[in-house]
């Protein structure tokens, strides 16, 4: 979020329940206020902003406790230890080093006593007050202790910024000024919503590298090496939080059969005894979070979801703006920070003997709870804020490998489950069928080709695959609607209900339809063109070339 981002944030924003936030910090907080107020904003709040008068943190600590509502503060080395304030200069005598030590004691005493909601440290450079450079490392090392024992969340150098900090007052740099103020308010909201309490996971490539529907459990990978080496170490976490009594659970769109062979394939460092409720569907996840929040009489604020997914991140924060979303990344450096978020969200100082007992005992409580099919949140815009091409070929002449692949891979999506061989695709070609796939590209970068339709020569679609990892970007709705548009009457469809094929079936059961011999079925043309007239907007289309 920038600047005037924020401004445009807090300029609609109707007015909501009232928030008292006191911020303590002895540099200029003024430049935090907008992004603090659209932080508030964001969560239906409106903030009552209480703070300290310019370098009057010091003044606070020792003379003035007049505040209704304890501080969250914000530190930096010289809030410890005046001597280090670079606005300040050097110290005009020579300083000793065990007097300062004495300093900072005192002041994380009277830190302690203000009954802080939060502490943020900034762990800013300091300014060299000794001659010796081994004191100077070792009080910037004893005073980043300091704010461990208090508590505090610890913040890299890179947010400090001497020149503004000379300039306006503020240490925060302008580039950071977004993401400290998200610490504070993570500060001051999870002090209203109270702890963390359940962490609701996906699978495919954030249990493991991989889609279980695609690449089969053989072919999943979450082991000590390789691609699975980070989904291993995550997995390894999630185990660390249920042993201090967190609760997880899974939710993932995949065949719940299917997923059963994972958890007894002995791949996984987690047991299937591990969640509290492992719920494997083609629904909306955000419907099935809501389902356990009832089930277990626990608010969704203390709901954590973790997903590689942003289409699945946007619909469940979009269906439930009150929980927090985590995106998953297979990149080893992005889970450093994840960890260090939930760090955070999941900190509690002791361990009880309830806590260890505590996933059984909701385990019991969520027995039998089934997946409901109810409408998840319309993510339209998020789907435009993609930037989607789509591009449509006409693999009859030439390039059909993919396509082949595509067909006798693809299992979740599929029109009958039936395998077919290079030749058989060729024969249908060559007696005046086409072959069509496509290639879906976003603001990341190609997909590859995730779609492919085989239509004989009689105008029946012979199969009709796309690839799970583009579920819910409505990538099949605008296809055929552009095949529509082309002359190519894709109602008449050979489809057979299989085991696998459930997104599938989902996606004709919307659909108008009367059954024909021969396992055949005819789309109603009206219902179908209901259904991909709207699809075909979210997508700039390229072809068929």
């Amino acid at each position: 979020m920038n600047l005037v981002e924020a401004h445009q944030i807090v300029k609609e924003f109707s007015g909501g329940e009232p928030e008292h936030i006191f911020l303590c910090m002895s540099g200029d907080s003024h430049p935090l206020h907008i992004y603090l107020k659209a932080k508030a904003a964001q969560k239906g709040y409106e903030i009552k902003l209480e703070t300290l008068q310019f370098d009057t943190f010091q003044q606070y600590l020792f003379h003035n406790r007049d505040a209704q509502v304890s501080p969250i503060a914000l530190l930096l080395p010289w809030d410890f230890c005046p001597e280090l304030n670079w606005r300040t200069g050097m110290p005009s005598d020579l300083v000793d080093y065990s007097t300062l030590v004495e300093r900072i004691n005192l002041t994380k005493e009277r830190i302690q006593s203000c009954d802080c909601r939060k502490i943020v440290y900034v762990r800013a450079p300091c300014p060299p007050v000794f001659h010796e450079r081994r004191k100077n490392q070792l009080l910037s090392l004893y005073i980043h202790s300091v704010a461990l024992e208090l508590n505090a969340d610890i913040l890299d150098p890179e947010f400090f910024n001497l020149e503004f900090f000379l300039q306006s007052g503020c240490p925060i740099s302008g580039q950071h000024l977004d993401r400290v103020a998200t610490q504070l308010y993570k500060s001051a909201d999870s002090y209203l919503v109270g702890q963390k309490k359940i962490l609701v996971t996906d699978a495919d490539n954030t249990l493991w590298n991989g889609v279980l529907g695609e690449d089969g459990i053989s072919n999943l990978q979450c082991g000590l090496e390789g691609t699975g080496f980070v989904h291993n170490i995550y997995q390894s976490y999630l185990m660390q939080l249920k042993r201090t009594g967190i609760l997880l659970a899974l939710v993932t769109k995949n065949e719940k059969k299917e997923l059963a062979k994972v958890f007894l394939s002995e791949m996984m460092l987690l047991s299937r005894k591990d969640f509290i409720s492992v719920m494997a569907s083609y629904f909306p996840k955000s419907t099935q979070i809501k389902l356990l929040s009832k089930k277990l009489n626990l608010p969704l604020e203390s709901f954590v979801y973790i997903d590689d997914s942003e289409i699945e991140i946007a619909e469940v924060k979009q269906s439930i703006p009150n929980i927090t979303c985590i995106k998953f990344s297979d990149n080893a450096n992005d889970l450093i920070q994840m960890f260090g978020i939930l760090e955070q969200l999941f900190d509690r100082e002791k361990v009880t003997a309830e806590d260890l007992g505590r996933t059984e005992l909701y385990r019991q409580r969520v027995k039998g709870l089934k997946p409901r099919d109810i409408v998840g949140a319309d993510i339209t815009s998020f789907l435009l804020s993609l930037d989607m091409t789509l591009t449509i070929f006409n693999r009859s002449r030439e390039k059909r490998d993919r396509a082949a692949q595509l067909i006798n891979k693809t299992t979740q999506f599929n029109l009958n489950g039936e395998c077919l061989s290079a030749n058989y695709l060729d024969s249908v070609v060559d007696e005046g069928g086409v072959l069509f796939t496509a290639e879906l590209v976003d603001r990341t970068g190609s997909h590859g080709e995730v779609i492919a339709c085989l239509i004989d020569v009689a105008g029946i679609v012979q199969t009709f695959v796309m690839s799970c990892r583009v579920f819910e970007r409505r990538v099949e709705s605008a296809f055929l609607q552009v095949l529509l548009d082309h002359g190519y009457d894709v109602t008449r469809m050979k489809f057979k209900r299989t085991n696998r094929n459930e997104p599938l079936q989902k996606f004709v059961d919307d659909v108008t339809y009367i059954e024909e011999e021969d396992s055949t079925i005819r789309l109603d043309r009206a219902s179908l063109n209901r259904k991909t007239t709207e699809a075909v907007k979210i997508f700039e289309i390229v072809g068929p070339v």
